[in-house]
């Protein structure tokens, strides 16, 4: 009996990038923006002091319908100053560094998938973190698109968070930012509040709710409230101040429990571009 290849876990942090535009829209859009940010080379710097860059760039077509943008994402240190100090000597020196070669380099792989407008940065320690990725892409951005258009770019949030807030003994505060989303795929209740929010062509919905005499917050019979809950996991932030199931008062803020997702992919190297492909799709454009 053969054996059977053990499929590859890649673990992957996700940003939703929408685009708001009355002229562009769809794939072809999104694919636009992808490859705009790679051409102009732009390397900002980021929290921590280093610079981010897109450094390596390619396309896979999907099923010859879709595709995945795939690459290298880097991390570097940008030295700006010409005085060194030589310690051998004791003394300090003028060092010209060579035009465009910069030191501490950390990369990891990135794809995009213009088709979910979601891009995915593989997990590996010590390279560039969700944090970096996210300020890059809100600094670049602007860059790539024009006067009338505008842009969000939203961490994906671990559904475990939410659903502590909605199964706590007592919520005594919630604060709600979300904005619609591009069509993703979702529950019955988030559908409802995703598209109010879109009928009314809401920018953003900041609420904060605190409760009555009563003291404490009742979501049982409110679907707004869960439904705000469910647009908030690709498409904004919650804070809520509950009381867990032990008695415990605690602060939840769901931007700091990132979603994490894993894809199974048997084939090596030559089909991990797929593999993310259809993990991704499968979660957000069922």
């Amino acid at each position: 009996m053969a054996n059977q290849q053990r499929p590859q876990v890649v673990r992957l942090w996700v940003l939703n990038i929408k685009l708001r535009s009355n002229t562009r829209k769809g794939p072809s859009a999104y694919e636009e923006l992808i490859t705009e940010l790679y051409k102009l080379r732009l390397s900002p710097k980021v929290r921590g002091g280093s610079s981010i860059i897109l450094r390596t760039q390619f396309k896979e077509s999907i099923d010859g319908k879709a595709a995945v943008y795939y690459g290298k994402i880097s991390r570097f240190t940008r030295l700006d100053s010409t005085e060194w100090f030589d310690s051998l000597n004791m003394e300090v020196v003028n060092h010209e560094i060579p035009a465009g070669l910069f030191p501490n380099l950390k990369e990891t792989e990135y794809f995009f998938i213009p088709s979910a407008h979601r891009f995915c940065i593989l997990d590996k320690a010590g390279t560039i973190s969700l944090t970096n990725a996210e300020d890059y892409l809100k600094k670049v951005l602007p860059n790539v698109i024009f006067e009338d258009e505008d842009f969000e770019v939203n961490v994906e949030q671990d559904i475990n968070s939410f659903e502590e807030i909605l199964y706590a003994s007592e919520i005594k505060k919630l604060v709600i930012s979300i904005t619609y989303s591009n069509n993703d795929t979702n529950d019955e209740l988030t559908a409802f509040v995703d598209n109010e929010l879109r009928a009314l062509r809401v920018g953003k919905l900041d609420a904060t709710i605190t409760p009555d005499q009563t003291g404490q917050l009742s979501l049982d019979d409110s679907p707004f409230i869960k439904g705000a809950l469910g647009v908030a996991e690709s498409d904004g932030t919650v804070e809520a101040t509950i009381v867990d199931q032990e008695g415990v008062k605690k602060k939840v803020s769901t931007r700091n429990y990132p979603r994490k997702i894993f894809v199974e992919n048997i084939g090596g190297d030559d089909a991990v571009n797929r593999s993310v492909f259809s993990k991704i799709m499968s979660i957000f454009r069922q």
